[in-house]
């Protein structure tokens, strides 16, 4: 991906990041996401690329959050190191 796009991506997903914990509709660590994906408010997961977790459950909230009609991102590693590496973004 061009790198100005990347940025752009990025920028927008931490702006929906802030949004969503402004209006406190923001889950963030694997136990919180996991809840909020099986209640079925889940907007937007984002996942840091090298989440170290068993791919097991991480498929399965990523299955529950496309069923829910959801979208899941991956993002650069690092990206949400203050959140537990992995967030949810809830309708």
């Amino acid at each position: 991906m061009n790198p100005e796009l990347a940025s752009k991506k990025n920028y927008q997903l931490l702006q929906q990041l802030n949004d969503a914990s402004i209006t406190g509709k923001l889950s963030k660590g694997l136990k919180e996401v996991y809840n909020a994906a099986t209640h079925r408010r889940a907007a937007l997961l984002l996942i840091e690329e090298d989440y170290a977790t068993s791919l097991e459950v991480l498929d399965d909230v990523m299955e529950k959050v496309l069923k829910a009609g959801g979208d899941v991102e991956f993002v650069a590693g690092g990206m949400l190191a203050a959140y537990d590496h992995i967030i949810l973004i809830e309708k």
